[in-house]
């Protein structure tokens, strides 16, 4: 039987085979930790350490504070490129996955993606075995962090994995019997040696299933909140139970299994229809403008942000170690993308409501966001006529905060569920809500005594208003499609097939079609003999 030193002196080997995907992984940002790579799992410090180097990569803006914001906006009908793109890499990146040409790529956004994720997976699946095993048990401080470290573990690889089912496997299927197909590989167990690398690929049915198992372990385990007489302080910018919460009902409500969904926000934000334990904020322009540690980052005291990527040096930086903001908000305050005029007739704003005015840069074709003209406009079609940018964030040269869970989405949610359940006064309690704290008390209300089917649009169209840019639109319009057999589509949008923003002539495209997930890495293929196998 091999002993846990030999184990783990072999994470180098597990690691490169793991994330190198084809990859200079060598030549690319290390993870870094203070630890020593040999035991780093027999203490308390040590797997603290792979956990900071875990969130290290989740929180890169190759993952999800640029590349996985980009993917879910660009697969959607919302945005689109503009003619002054000139960012070295964005016609091999953001414009391929606007042409929903999902090919395997090295440097791209699949490939990246999956070089970073590999390692966060990593790291994470030692913590779990060590805690699994009590490796750590003649560490003092083990009894006292044990539940953490194993709940953090299972959160931040749960966040990784339900990214990678939605990129690689199908949308969750309302016919059962399609949720067999093999996607991602999804990896449970650590990789110590070549012998530990065969793992066959996951069903949809299989990933949703060893998610959710993972996460509905970790609420039970991780702590409401940081505490600085018992946790190191880089838990300080990590999940906590709530964010675990928070993302279980992302996944729930993804595969459209809403009675557990409803359970789940309810537990996070509480049962009241319109009152949120996380109060919405209602300077609504804060929201994307924190800039490290804030009185309600992982804290006691609940404010609308429940899990967001705390931008603090050394932990986030790139090779000439500067500080990231993410690639995607870089594009969007740089007019490399813009909101699309399917997005404008979507959203259908009125004038006087502050998302539109303080969410959104409007500006002449051609010129930068900083010519921002005046949001001021006798009707809603003037202002239509011109090209439109997200306001939401702010980049910075000392880095901001980037929202990865708020109450509101949650809300939205549980609205829609409420309103397919023909609870319409509930449903209209929390689109209300939302609109009164970030529309503001001129925008009109939702009736909460509307039919059911007028509900449901209020409910989508508000979704559409509250969420933009922030990921959320193409698996949002995947998910719809499995719910209603067809009855949404991934949009055309601006998508035009007489330039090269359309691929194939690609116009509306079915939620079930092979063309929206990205193919597995070769690589994989060459080191996993159990890739073919299902």
């Amino acid at each position: 039987m091999k002993t846990f030193i030999k184990k783990y002196t072999s994470i180098i080997l597990g690691l490169l085979l793991l994330a190198a995907c084809g990859e200079d992984w060598l030549g690319e940002p290390r993870l870094e930790t203070d630890a020593p790579l040999d035991g780093t799992a027999q203490t308390v410090s040590g797997c603290d350490a792979l956990l900071t180097g875990s969130m290290a990569s989740v929180v890169h803006d190759f993952v999800f504070t640029g590349y996985m914001q980009a993917l879910g906006e660009l697969l959607g009908d919302g945005v689109a490129p503009t003619s002054n793109m000139t960012f070295s890499n964005l016609l091999n990146t953001y414009e391929a996955v606007y042409r929903r040409d999902l090919f395997e790529d090295t440097w791209g956004i699949g490939g990246r993606f999956t070089q970073y994720a590999g390692g966060a997976v990593a790291m994470s699946n030692m913590v779990i075995d060590a805690c699994r095993n009590d490796l750590p048990k003649s560490d003092t401080r083990y009894a006292s962090n044990k539940n953490r470290l194993l709940g953090e573990a299972l959160f931040i690889r749960s966040l990784i994995q339900f990214q990678q089912l939605r990129m690689y496997n199908r949308q969750w299927d309302m016919n059962t019997a399609n949720n067999y197909e093999r996607g991602a590989i999804l990896r449970d167990k650590p990789i110590y040696g070549t012998e530990d690398i065969a793992k066959r690929p996951s069903s949809t049915e299989e990933g949703y299933k060893m998610i959710i198992d993972a996460l509905e372990e970790a609420v039970t385990l991780l702590p409401e909140s940081y505490d600085s007489n018992k946790h190191p302080v880089n838990f300080r910018s990590r999940g906590n139970k709530f964010a675990a919460l928070a993302l279980l009902a992302r996944v729930y409500f993804q595969k459209n299994d809403f009675d557990n969904c409803l359970r789940v926000v309810n537990l996070c934000i509480g049962n009241t229809a319109g009152n949120p334990t996380f109060s919405l904020e209602t300077t609504i322009e804060n929201l994307w403008n924190r800039v490290g540690y804030t009185t309600t980052t992982n804290s006691s005291t609940k404010g609308e942000i429940i899990f967001e990527n705390v931008q603090l040096p050394p932990l986030i930086r790139n090779k000439t170690g500067a500080t990231l903001d993410g690639l995607f908000i870089k594009q969007l305050k740089d007019v490399q993308i813009k909101l699309s005029n399917s997005f404008k007739d979507s959203a259908n704003f009125a004038l006087t409501d502050n998302r539109f005015i303080k969410w959104i840069k409007i500006y002449r074709a051609g010129k930068n966001t900083d010519d921002q003209l005046q949001t001021i406009f006798a009707t809603y079609n003037d202002a239509r006529q011109l090209d439109w940018c997200i306001k939401k964030y702010t980049t910075s040269s000392t880095g901001v905060n980037v929202t990865l869970a708020r109450s509101a989405e949650l809300m939205l949610m549980r609205a829609e569920i409420n309103a397919w359940k023909g609870n319409v006064a509930e449903a209209a309690a929390d689109i209300n809500e939302i609109r009164k704290k970030h529309g503001g008390a001129t925008v009109a209300l939702m009736d909460p005594s509307t039919s059911k089917s007028l509900a449901l649009k209020e409910v989508y169209k508000e979704r559409i208003r509250e969420m933009f840019g922030e990921g959320d639109r193409g698996w949002n319009l995947l998910r719809l499609g499995s719910l209603t057999n067809g009855g949404f589509k991934l949009w055309k949008g601006d998508r035009d097939v007489t330039k090269n923003h359309c691929y194939n002539n690609i116009e509306n495209v079915e939620w079930n079609s092979t063309a929206l997930r990205y193919p597995w890495q070769t690589s994989e293929a060459n080191k996993n003999p159990l890739w073919n196998q299902y």
